[in-house]
């Protein structure tokens, strides 16, 4: 089951740690400013799929490495919910379908 697995939760943490921490030194250098660049999210994606390089099958890790970038570039930060919120879930929430159809 899932409950065994604890990758799943500690994984897409370091997605929204490790990537989220490059992605603002990124756009930080680049930008000068807090903006969601392309910079930024390719350096994240890279760092993700660093991270992913642990879990087997690695694939499962590089399309949740793909969906954190994607909830980091899209979710705009508001009241109640921004990207430290919606990268470790969304991450966690792929990833735990692929393992269970296909892992």
């Amino acid at each position: 089951g899932l409950f065994d697995k604890p990758w799943l939760a500690i994984i897409p943490l370091c997605f929204m740690g490790g990537g989220d921490a490059i992605t603002g030194l990124i756009r930080s250098k680049v930008y000068g400013r807090e903006v969601k660049g392309n910079w930024g999210s390719v350096g994240m994606l890279i760092t993700c799929l660093i991270l992913a390089y642990f879990i087997q099958p690695y694939w499962i890790g590089a399309i949740g490495a793909v969906t954190a970038v994607v909830a980091e570039k899209y979710t705009k930060t508001t009241k109640y919910i921004d990207d430290n919120l919606s990268i470790p879930l969304s991450s966690a929430f792929v990833m735990a379908l692929l393992y269970i159809y296909f892992g």
